[in-house]
């Protein structure tokens, strides 16, 4: 089953891929351990789901989006 929801996101070859972002096996999210997610700092003490900061949402290590952090530092 996860490897057609994979399919549906466009991810070929499933868990398979050597590209799939293992951070977040492809789901493109993770848990972080506070609410300060990614963007470190102060945070609350609460599991939240954020984008993945190794694929940035792409579900592929070997093709990430681009960057929450240089996007947000350019503003």
């Amino acid at each position: 089953m996860w490897d057609e929801f994979l399919e549906m996101r466009g991810i070929d070859g499933g868990r398979d891929n050597p590209g799939l972002c293992r951070a977040c096996d492809g789901l493109g999210v993770q848990t972080y351990g506070s609410t300060a997610t990614w963007r470190g700092g102060i945070g609350g003490q609460a599991l939240t789901l954020d984008v993945c900061d190794r694929c940035w949402g792409s579900g592929l290590q070997s093709r990430p989006w681009p960057s929450h952090r240089i996007t947000r530092s350019e503003t």
